[in-house]
C-alpha cells in the first residue's frame, strides 16, 4: 500500500502542484479515492474497490490529457492500461464498459479539438519525461491488479482447504456410519434405551443374536431386563447405575446374560445418562455388544502363554528372546547354565558376547535375514565361549515372533549343547582314521614283509652263490693248486735248495688263501664285534670304505657309549652303519659322510649324515631290495626306532636310538 501511495505522488504531485489551491483539492480527493478503494480491498469488497479504483485512474488520466495536449498527447495511451486493468478486476463485461466510456471521452475531446477549443499546454515535457509517465502509470494500474490477484489466490487456497477438509470430515463420517452399520449388521452388538420413570426398555433388532427370542426382547422392562443377567452380576451392574451424576454421565460394564438357549453369554455394556436440570436422570441410553469370543481368544491366548511360559522357563534346551540390536530380553535357566552367567548379566548383553569370533559374522549375517523378513528361520551349528573362557557347541534355531499386523516384534533363540556329541563324533572320527591308517599300515607291512621275504630269498641265494663262486674260483682252485705242486715235491728229485724253496712259495700260497678265506669269513660275520666292541667296528668300517671310496670323505665321531653294549645291539647298529654307507655310496653321490655314536638317557644313538641328493622314502617303499627295510626291521627286533629325513637336494640323515638294558646302562 505505501509503495502504491508513493508511486500515486510521483505520478499525480508534479502535475497538480503548480495549480496551487485547486490542485492540492484534487490531489487530496484522488489520495482519498484510493485510500477508500484500499480499504474496500483490504476487507475482501474486491469489486468495490475495483471501481473507486478504475474511476480515479480515469479522473487522473483524463486530467493529464487536458492539460497535456489533448487527444494528440502521450497521455491518451494510458486509456489502454485503465481497460487492461478492468479486464484484470472485473472480468470481460466490465472491461467492455470501462472501455467504451474511455473512447466516448476520448471522442469527446477529440471532438472538441476539432471545433477549435485549445487545450493548455502548461506542463510540456521531453519524450525522456513521456516514457517515464507511461511507465509511472502502468506500475500503478498493476500494483492494485497484483494486490487483488495475490488476494484471490489466498482466497481460493483457502476456499480449497475447507472443502478439502469438508471432504476428510465426510469420508471419517462416513467410514464411522459403515463401522457401525457393519458392527450392528454382524448381530454383535445392539443400541437400547431405558427410561427410569416407566421403567421401559428398547433395545435394537439386533439383540436377538445376544439374548435369544425368549419373549420379546427389543421391548421390556427393566426389570424383566434384569433378569437375563447372570445373577452373579446383577448387583455389578446396579452399581454402575447408581455411580451415575451429572459430573460422572457414563458407565462401562462388562457382564454375562443368560441366552434363550441357556448358554451364557459374556457382554460389553457402555452408556451414558441424560439428566434433567435438577440432577434426575431422564434416560439411559448406550450399546451393548457381545465379548463372547473376543474373551474366549483372551483365555485361550493366556493359557498359550502360561504353556509357553512353563516351556520357556523349564524346558530342558536353552531359551531366549532377542532384540533386533541383539540384545537379549528374556533368557531361561537351561541357557544361563549353558554359558555360566547368570541372567542378570545376560540381559545386559547380546548373542554377540558369547559367540566364539569365528562364528559371529555367519550368525550375524542370518540375524539379519531373519529381522529383514527374507527366511523364516535359520539353523547354525556354532561356539559359545562360557563365562570361564571354555568353548561349548551348541545347534542354533532362531525364529520371530510378530504382533497381530505381522510385524517383527523380537527374535526366539532355541540353543542346544551339543559338545558331547562334538566330541564323540570327533572321537568316532579320529578313530576311523585310525582305523584308515592301521589298514594302510598293514597293507603297506603286508607288501613290505612280503618284498622283504622275497629280497631275503634271493640275498641269500645271492650269497650263496657268490660265496660258492669265491670258494670255487679262489679257495679251491688255489687249493688244488697247492695240492699238485705238493704232490710233484714228493716225486721230485730236486735238491735241497730248490725244494725249500718250493715249499717257501707253497707257504706264501697257502698264507694268502687263509686271508681270503677270513676275508669271506669277515664279511659274513664280523668278528671283530665280538673281540673289540662296536666302536672299534665301526671305526675299522669306516675306515675300509674310506679306502674302497677315496673320494669320499668319511668322518667318525664317538661320544662315549658305554664299554658294554649287547651283542644284538651293537650287530644291529653295526649292519644299518654298513648298509647306510653302502647307499652312499651306490645312490647319494655324496662327498662326505659323518658317522656319530652317542649315548643319551639309557640308549646309544647312531646318525650317518651325507651331502647328498636325498630322495623321498615313499616313493621306494614296496619296491624290494632288503635296504630300507632291513634297518627297520633290525631295529625293530632290538626295540629301537629308525627315522630317516632325505629332503631333495639336502642330503640323507639315518638315525637309530636303542634303549639299553638297566644294568648296561
Amino acid at each position: 500500500m505505501l509503495l502504491w501511495l508513493t508511486l500515486f505522488s510521483a505520478v499525480v504531485l508534479p502535475f497538480f502542484v503548480l495549480r496551487k489551491a485547486a490542485g492540492f483539492v484534487l490531489v487530496a480527493g484522488f489520495t482519498l479515492l484510493v485510500l477508500a478503494s484500499l480499504v474496500y480491498l483490504s476487507r475482501g469488497y474486491v469489486k468495490v474497490a475495483s471501481w473507486i479504483f478504475l474511476s480515479c485512474m480515469w479522473s487522473i488520466v483524463t486530467i493529464i490529457l487536458i492539460l497535456t495536449g489533448g487527444i494528440t498527447s502521450l497521455g491518451v495511451m494510458s486509456y489502454l492500461a485503465i481497460s487492461i486493468t478492468a479486464a484484470c478486476l472485473l472480468g470481460e463485461r466490465e472491461a467492455f464498459i470501462s472501455a467504451g466510456l474511455l473512447v466516448a471521452v476520448a471522442l469527446t475531446i477529440a471532438l472538441l479539438e476539432f471545433a477549435g477549443v485549445a487545450f493548455r499546454r502548461d506542463l510540456s515535457a521531453s519524450s525522456m519525461a513521456a516514457w517515464m509517465l507511461v511507465v509511472l502509470l502502468t506500475a500503478i494500474g498493476i500494483l492494485p491488479v497484483t494486490q487483488v490477484l495475490r488476494s484471490l489466490s489466498e482466497a481460493l487456497k483457502r476456499t480449497r482447504e475447507t472443502v478439502e477438509d469438508l471432504k476428510r470430515r465426510e469420508m471419517a463420517l462416513q467410514e464411522s456410519d459403515d463401522r457401525c452399520r457393519l458392527a450392528l449388521e454382524t448381530g454383535r452388538m445392539f443400541a437400547f434405551e431405558w427410561n427410569p420413570e416407566t421403567d421401559e426398555v428398547r433395545r435394537s433388532a439386533d439383540c436377538t443374536e445376544i439374548l435369544g427370542v425368549n419373549g420379546d426382547p427389543t421391548r421390556e422392562s427393566g426389570r424383566s431386563s434384569l433378569q437375563r443377567i447372570h445373577p452373579e452380576d446383577q448387583e455389578g451392574l446396579i452399581q454402575a447405575y447408581r455411580t451415575l451424576t451429572p459430573t460422572k454421565d457414563s458407565y462401562k460394564i462388562e457382564y454375562r446374560v443368560i441366552h434363550s438357549s441357556g448358554r451364557v453369554v459374556r457382554v460389553q455394556q457402555n452408556a451414558r445418562a441424560l439428566f434433567e436440570r435438577g440432577g434426575r436422570i431422564l434416560r439411559l441410553v448406550g450399546i451393548t455388544a457381545d465379548i463372547t469370543e473376543r474373551k474366549q481368544a483372551e483365555e485361550a491366548l493366556r493359557e498359550s502363554e502360561e504353556r509357553f511360559r512353563g516351556v520357556f522357563e523349564e524346558g530342558p534346551l536353552g531359551l531366549a528372546l532377542v532384540g533386533k540390536d541383539y540384545r537379549f530380553l528374556k533368557v531361561n535357566g537351561a541357557l544361563c547354565q549353558m554359558v555360566g552367567y547368570s541372567e542378570a548379566s545376560l540381559l545386559q548383553m547380546t548373542f554377540a558376547d558369547i559367540t566364539h569370533p569365528d562364528d559371529l559374522r555367519a550368525d550375524e549375517e542370518l540375524a539379519e535375514r531373519l529381522f529383514r523378513g527374507e527366511i523364516p528361520f535359520y539353523r547354525l551349528r556354532k561356539r559359545y565361549v562360557q563365562k570361564g573362557g571354555e568353548i561349548i557347541w551348541i545347534d542354533l534355531t532362531g525364529s520371530v515372533i510378530r504382533d497381530k499386523k505381522g510385524e517383527v516384534m523380537y527374535g526366539l533363540a532355541m540353543i542346544e549343547d551339543i559338545t558331547e556329541r562334538i566330541r564323540a563324533e570327533e572321537a568316532v572320527k579320529r578313530a576311523h582314521e585310525t582305523e584308515v591308517q592301521l589298514a594302510s599300515d598293514l597293507a603297506t607291512s603286508h607288501d613290505e614283509i612280503r618284498a622283504l621275504a622275497a629280497s631275503l630269498m634271493k640275498a641269500q641265494e645271492d650269497e650263496r652263490r657268490r660265496v660258492s663262486r669265491e670258494l670255487h674260483d679262489q679257495i679251491c682252485n688255489q687249493l688244488a693248486s697247492l695240492a699238485r705242486d705238493i704232490g710233484n715235491l714228493a716225486v721230485s728229485t730236486l735238491a735241497v735248495e730248490d725244494l725249500r724253496a718250493h715249499l717257501t712259495a707253497i707257504r706264501a700260497r697257502v698264507v694268502k688263501t687263509s686271508q681270503e678265506t677270513h676275508g669271506i669269513a669277515y664279511q659274513m660275520h664280523t668278528a671283530i664285534l665280538d673281540d673289540l666292541g662296536l666302536v672299534a667296528s665301526l671305526n675299522a668300517l669306516c675306515r675300509q670304505f674310506s679306502e674302497q671310496y677315496p673320494n669320499i670323505t668319511v668322518e667318525f665321531k664317538n661320544s662315549g657309549p658305554p664299554a658294554s653294549i649287547p651283542s644284538e645291539v651293537a650287530t644291529c647298529f653295526y649292519r644299518v652303519a654298513q648298509e647306510s654307507l653302502q647307499n652312499v655310496a651306490k645312490h647319494s653321490g655324496a662327498t662326505n659322510v659323518s658317522v656319530r655314536l652317542g649315548f643319551e638317557k639309557g640308549a646309544v644313538v647312531l646318525t650317518i649324515q651325507d651331502d647328498g641328493a636325498g630322495f623321498d622314502p615313499k616313493v621306494i617303499r614296496g619296491y624290494g631290495g632288503i635296504g630300507l627295510i632291513g634297518m627297520k626291521e633290525r631295529a625293530h627286533l632290538v626295540k629301537g626306532k629308525f627315522t630317516i629325513t632325505a629332503p631333495l637336494g639336502q642330503g640323507t640323515q639315518v638315525s637309530l636310538v636303542a634303549p639299553l638294558p638297566v644294568g648296561n646302562s
